[in-house]
């Protein structure tokens, strides 16, 4: 019994020292999120276009803190879309540095399920969470100051 009860306090410890093992690397590589690696290992399609922020909208980048999701990590879309730039693409066809706040607003409603939820075809919550987070950013444009581009 007290070998088990070791070996989880190790596990546990173990598993709580993975970010801290994990964050250095991305000094050199982009992060990666769970649903993109099991995508990856199970042979799924992942399209991931990893942009610097100052090419993102203003707009969405405020609506995802708004809404406190990785931009480039996020799943954005039903076919393995990951990253704002991939899903703007796939949902309205052109780069996430060129969406309105409407689009942007739509794009941060889909999460955190995108396969369930549609930017492109919005359903009514889809539509109504836009509603909000685009207020929203128009009450607390302040906070794109804390967002270095």
């Amino acid at each position: 019994m007290r070998r088990l009860v070791r070996n989880l306090i190790i596990l546990a410890f173990a598993v709580l020292l993975i970010p801290y093992v994990i964050a250095p690397l991305y000094r050199f590589v982009d992060p990666v999120s769970t649903p993109m690696l099991w995508r990856w290992v199970t042979g799924k399609r992942v399209v991931r276009i990893v942009v610097p922020l100052n090419r993102i909208a203003p707009a969405l980048r405020l609506s995802v803190i708004i809404a406190e999701i990785y931009l480039n990590i996020a799943e954005w879309g039903p076919n393995g879309e990951f990253g704002a730039e991939a899903g703007a693409r796939w949902a309205f066809g052109k780069s996430a540095r060129d969406l309105t706040p409407a689009e942007a607003a739509e794009l941060a409603a889909i999460l955190p399920n995108p396969v369930r939820r549609s930017a492109r075809i919005p359903s009514v919550l889809v539509r109504r969470l836009a509603a909000l987070y685009e207020r929203r950013s128009l009450e607390f444009s302040g906070l794109d100051a804390c967002v270095r581009g």
